[in-house]
């Protein structure tokens, strides 16, 4: 059999994973660093070292971030003229911190999306030809009739494969108390361990 040819839209994902996403998410990350490294009061050019002499504060430019107002920055309403310096760098903090948690949560989004992709993919390619299926496989709701007190513990509706005394693990236990609180002997259902 000739090796399958890998998907072009899946490739192209994957290219646009690799290629810019990937970018955007470290630059993204530097941002947020270094937003975070100024309202600390540090540059981020060297590690450690005190904030610049006169250097005069980012000017805050295009619309509010609030997204209920319609000023542009610096905005009467939402931006620093009310807050002191601390409490500008706790907001930023506050904001910048909330970035880089729903980044990392999209993209632990979009890890769980592929596994589950490749899950159900697996089990497309595994599933066998309709002309293979020599016998249907046994359920645990078609063997149930006919059990001692079968009208207690069993399930019609039980969509779980026969395991052992053809009921599922769950139903077989519940048969087997069944029988032995009332007195059927029960010491012959135990199988040796391989």
């Amino acid at each position: 059999m000739r090796a399958p040819k890998p998907n072009e839209r899946v490739m192209q994902l994957a290219w646009q994973l690799e290629r810019q996403l990937a970018m955007n998410v470290t630059a993204a990350y530097e941002a947020i660093n270094e937003r975070l490294a100024h309202a600390d009061g540090y540059p981020t050019q060297t590690i450690g070292a005190s904030p610049p002499e006169g250097v005069p504060a980012r000017k805050l430019e295009g619309p509010c971030p609030n997204g209920d107002c319609h000023h542009h920055r610096p905005c009467p309403n939402h931006d620093g003229a009310t807050l002191t310096p601390t409490e500008r760098a706790a907001d930023t903090h506050y904001r910048e911190t909330a970035a880089r948690e729903e980044i990392r949560d999209r993209i632990e989004g979009i890890v769980i999306s592929v596994a589950s992709l490749d899950a159900y993919l697996r089990t497309v390619i595994g599933r066998p030809h309709a002309e293979d299926i020599t016998q249907a496989v046994p359920m645990c709701r078609d063997n149930q009739v006919g059990k001692h007190a079968v009208d207690e513990w069993g399930d019609p509706l039980c969509p779980m494969t026969a395991d052992k005394g053809g009921l599922c693990q769950r139903h077989y236990l519940a048969w087997w108390r069944a029988r032995d609180r009332d007195g059927i002997n029960v010491r012959g259902d135990h199988e040796p361990a391989a």
